[in-house]
């Protein structure tokens, strides 16, 4: 007995999903129209059970899905037949069909064409396994599963519950690493709790904290990036990392070795204690660039074409011991304004000038009146021998404490050492005694709030 099927198939389906609760299954049928022959003629009018078969490829290859579909009606062997298939049938791999009529398969197999899948595209499913539940997408629904879909706002959320994308704590689309919100976690486009105004764009969460987040303020145009701990107030480019020893908040290097050349660290954490705004450090154990918390830079070489200072003087770092006071009266202590001499009993340091006309003159101690220093040599050697404790200014412009006792000081008059007051200058009156010590020349007179001169210093 020769039995044939002339199936149309694609175009002819009039497939329709019916929509059904997550917990009931489906009844989604696809319409399946052919003829049926029997020896040439077709088969008597009657109703017949027909079974239909869908494969995963066009000859041999695994049966997906066999469905049974009885009181199918043939007229002159014309035939439509409502075929109830499962959505996991088709997971937009090809499938192929076939008809069973009277124990008798129809062959060739006949490939399904677009219409199945474009069912299936009106629907979400997760999960491949016999049994996964199909949501349509009508309204805003949740699943127990851990899935939610809003079509109209087109709104994703993969969490174990959902807030729609206008409240605030909740975001466009989550994604989550576990089961809780203590897991890591990607938010796309998360809106405030504390700020309805305020939306993480992107916000990466480690499960303890922020780690990552790309953000957003309503009214304000800049995008904010934070890497760290983000806070409500970010600059356009927020790093924060929680100071420890021996870390950073950024670290840029050309290779992984911690301490390789090449590398540049932001806010690095000493192991004193001390913090690092910038460091850069060559081959060696010397850095290349050292910018302190505290204001101060260290360079390992620098040239440049113009180099400006804010200061007055260039001065460098000494001990300076106090003069011995006399008995029964009171110690002067070391100051910034005091003239300094060397002292002969301890090589390398200095001691406040107490005689006139002192050829062993080194300078004035800097900083006085609140004129700093431009430049200081020796600071932050960490060398006894050339890293005292003052500043000593040896050229450049300085006050300095004045004596009047050899006469009233006008500008141009040459300072030399004073033997009335120590640590004074006074007013040069005897050219004899003179040379080698000058500290130098007079700027203004004396101040009298002060009893200070401002001197240029030019040591002779």
């Amino acid at each position: 007995m020769d039995i044939r099927a002339f199936a149309s198939i694609g175009a002819a389906f009039l497939g329709l999903w019916a929509g059904t609760a997550l917990a009931q299954s489906s009844t989604n049928t696809v319409t399946y129209q052919g003829v049926l022959a029997q020896n040439g003629l077709p088969v008597p009018n009657g109703t017949h059970t027909l079974v239909f078969t869908i494969y995963d490829a066009a000859a041999g290859g695994t049966v997906v899905e066999s469905i049974s579909v009885p009181g199918v009606e043939t007229v002159e062997g014309r035939f439509s037949a409502p075929v109830p298939v499962t959505p996991g049938s088709f997971n937009a791999s090809d499938r192929w069909w076939t008809v069973t009529y009277a124990g008798t398969e129809m062959l060739p197999r006949q490939k399904v064409t677009a219409t199945p899948y474009a069912m299936v595209a009106t629907q979400l499913r997760y999960g491949d396994s016999p049994g996964s539940q199909i949501i349509p997408v009508t309204g805003n629904l949740v699943s127990s599963g851990g899935l939610a879909l809003n079509r109209e706002r087109s709104t994703l959320a993969l969490l174990d519950a959902f807030q729609s994308s206008s409240s605030t704590g909740a975001a466009v689309a989550r994604f989550i690493h576990g089961n809780s919100g203590s897991d890591p976690t990607v938010w796309i486009n998360y809106r405030h709790s504390s700020t309805p105004s305020t939306f993480d764009m992107l916000r990466c969460d480690s499960g303890a904290s922020t780690e990552f987040v790309v953000q957003h303020v309503n009214g304000e145009a800049p995008i904010r990036v934070a890497i760290g701990l983000p806070a409500p107030q970010l600059s356009r480019f927020h790093v924060h990392q929680p100071f420890s020893p021996n870390f950073s908040s950024a670290r840029f290097g050309a290779t992984t070795v911690g301490n390789a050349p090449a590398t540049v660290w932001l806010n690095f954490m000493n192991s004193d204690g001390t913090l690092d705004l910038i460091r850069a450090n060559v081959a060696g154990p010397d850095e290349a660039l050292r910018v302190r918390a505290d204001g101060r830079t260290e360079v390992l070489d620098l040239s440049c074409r113009m180099l400006t200072i804010r200061g007055a003087d260039l001065a460098e770092k000494f001990d300076v011991a106090a003069p011995v006071a006399a008995p029964g009266s009171r110690a002067t202590p070391t100051a910034p304004g005091m003239v300094v001499s060397i002292d002969p009993t301890n090589p390398g340091k200095l001691m406040v000038a107490t005689t006139a006309y002192d050829r062993k003159v080194a300078g004035v101690i800097s900083g006085a009146n609140g004129l700093d220093a431009g430049v200081i040599l020796g600071k932050g050697n960490h060398n006894p021998s050339i890293d005292g404790e003052h500043p000593v200014a040896m050229t450049g412009r300085v006050w300095v404490f004045a004596d009047p006792s050899a006469g009233v000081i006008e500008p141009g008059d040459r300072l030399t050492t004073s033997g009335v007051r120590p640590g004074h200058a006074m007013k040069v009156t005897n050219e004899a005694r003179a040379p080698g010590a000058v500290i130098g020349k007079a700027m203004t007179g004396l101040d009298p709030e002060s009893g200070m001169v401002l001197v240029l210093v030019n040591l002779q």
